[in-house]
C-alpha cells in the first residue's frame, strides 16, 4: 500500500483515506472508468461520498501524477491507475480502451529540435477491437486478399502505423507514410496498422474492393 512517506507529498498534498481508497480503487479497475462511473461504484461501500469530492480527487491524483487522466477527442475523461508504461486502444464501436504494450518509434522518425524539450509521450491507437469485430459479420475479413492505400492528404505524419507495423509502413522524405512492403507484417498486424491511425488516413480493402476500413458511414 502506497503511504506518506513513500509518495513524499508537500503538507498540504497529503494522501488523505479518501485519496487512497481512489487510488486501490483504480489500480484495480482496468475499465478506464468516467468521474461519474467511478463515482457509482464507490458510493455502494461509501454511501455519503459526493460526485464532486470524487471529482477533485482525481484531479488531484492525476496532477500528483499517481495515476493518469485520459483525454480522448471527443470524449469525457477517463482514469487510469496502472503505474507501468502502455499505450490505450479505443474501440469505436463500444467505446472501451484498453491497455496495449507500448511499442518505440524508430529513432529514424523522430524529428530532434533544440527548440524543444520532450517529458512525456502518450499515444492513443483508434479502431474497433477484437470483440465488437467477431460480433459484426460485416468486419469479418479475407486478410490473405486485402488491399491497403495511404491517403497522403489525410496523413499527418504521427507514425502510429510504423509503430504497429515497422516493416510495412514507413515515412518518406515529406514524412508521409508510404508502404515499402505490403507483406512485410502479417494481415492482422497491417489492419490494426491501419486502426491506429488516428486520421484514417490508412485505407483497406477487400478483394471485392470494399472499403474494410475505415468503415463507411
Amino acid at each position: 500500500m502506497l503511504t506518506k512517506e513513500k509518495l513524499q507529498l508537500p503538507y498540504k498534498s497529503r494522501l488523505t483515506k479518501q485519496r487512497q481508497i481512489l487510488l486501490n480503487f483504480l489500480k484495480n479497475d482496468y475499465s478506464h472508468p468516467t468521474v461519474e462511473q467511478v463515482y457509482q461504484k464507490l458510493r455502494q461501500t461509501m454511501p455519503h461520498i459526493s460526485l464532486g469530492t470524487i471529482y477533485r480527487n482525481l484531479k488531484f491524483l492525476a496532477q500528483m501524477g499517481l495515476i493518469k487522466e485520459l483525454n480522448l477527442p471527443d470524449q469525457i475523461s477517463r482514469f487510469d491507475g496502472q503505474k507501468k508504461d502502455h499505450d490505450h486502444f479505443f474501440c469505436h464501436v463500444c467505446k472501451n480502451i484498453y491497455d496495449i504494450p507500448k511499442y518505440p518509434l524508430p529513432k529514424k522518425h523522430l524529428r530532434q529540435s533544440g527548440d524543444y524539450l520532450c517529458g512525456e509521450c502518450r499515444l492513443y491507437y483508434f479502431g474497433i477491437c477484437n470483440q465488437c469485430r467477431d460480433k459484426s459479420p460485416c468486419l469479418k475479413i479475407n486478410y490473405k486478399t486485402m488491399k491497403v492505400k495511404i491517403d497522403r492528404e489525410l496523413c499527418t505524419s504521427v507514425a502510429t502505423c510504423i509503430a504497429v507495423a515497422p516493416n510495412t509502413f514507413e515515412l518518406d522524405d515529406e514524412g508521409i507514410a508510404i508502404i515499402k512492403n505490403p507483406k512485410g507484417d502479417d494481415e492482422k498486424t497491417i489492419l490494426q496498422a491501419a486502426q491506429s491511425c488516428p486520421v484514417n488516413a490508412i485505407l483497406v480493402y477487400d478483394d471485392h474492393g470494399q472499403q474494410i476500413h475505415p468503415p463507411l458511414k
